[in-house]
């Protein structure tokens, strides 16, 4: 793999991905893993379905604990970032968390609203 210079918060982002192995870089596998144990008789489709969920809400509780970033948590869903943050909103799962600014709210409403984009 060629050697990509990298600075700051990118280079944290990637240190905590990526790890070195014998000289060379190689994605880290999924961290996050649930061991789910299900009743016999439950079916393959209905077990895979229910560790699916299972591995979901880990991941998606660590990420609104904020101890996965976004990308981290779309990692370990298999998902790119955008198709982790469109998987948040098919669950109406809001990105930001906290107090609301009317003022901008509003502005980014009329903003919208005018065509001003």
């Amino acid at each position: 793999m060629g050697s990509v210079r990298k600075s700051g918060r990118v280079r944290a982002y990637w240190d905590r991905l990526l790890v070195r192995n014998y000289g060379e870089i190689t994605a880290m596998p999924k961290t996050v893993k649930v061991n789910l144990e299900v009743p016999a008789g439950i079916s393959d489709q209905a077990r895979d379905r229910a560790q699916r969920e299972a591995d979901e809400a880990a991941v998606l509780a660590l990420w609104q604990q904020q101890e996965l970033t976004i990308r981290e948590a779309a990692e370990e869903l298999g998902l790119t970032y955008r198709g982790f943050l469109d998987w948040l909103a098919a669950k109406d799962i809001p990105v930001e968390s906290g107090t609301v600014d009317p003022q901008a709210l509003q502005a980014a409403r009329q903003k919208l609203a005018g065509g001003d984009l």
